[in-house]
């Protein structure tokens, strides 16, 4: 016998993987039995994708435009403005001074995901 979790796990990736959208709440009541009622809500079902730069020329800016779009199945163009996310000049800056190969990494949030860009030119996307 599959327990909760199994079963929900298993209806969250069926439901992705059919493109349903998976947020909201809902009342969970066995039938006939009021006292074993759950309120379950459900509010993301969180994937990461990762995106390696092609070239330092495109990157940072160009590139995590790419990942975002690519993680959202959208054309660029149809994304916000980066910069209503984060100050683009400063992000170029710090990743120019990265470009010899040292570690180092920024995370912010922007069109509503996680985003993770690594000195090397891997950035992932999460949400």
């Amino acid at each position: 016998m599959r327990n909760f979790h199994e079963a929900l796990h298993e209806l969250l990736i069926s439901a992705h993987e059919n493109g349903i959208e998976v947020t909201g709440g809902w009342q969970v009541v066995p039938e006939g039995d009021t006292a074993l009622a759950w309120d379950v809500e459900i509010t993301q079902l969180a994937r990461e994708t990762t995106h390696q730069s092609p070239t330092t020329d495109e990157f940072p800016v160009d590139s995590i435009l790419t990942a975002v779009a690519s993680h959202e199945g959208v054309e660029k163009t149809g994304l916000p403005p980066l910069q209503d996310s984060i100050d683009v000049e400063s992000l170029e800056t710090m990743f120019d001074d990265l470009a010899d190969g040292q570690p180092g990494e920024v995370t912010f949030y922007y069109s509503g995901h996680r985003v993770t860009v690594y000195g090397d030119g891997q950035i992932t996307v999460e949400g």
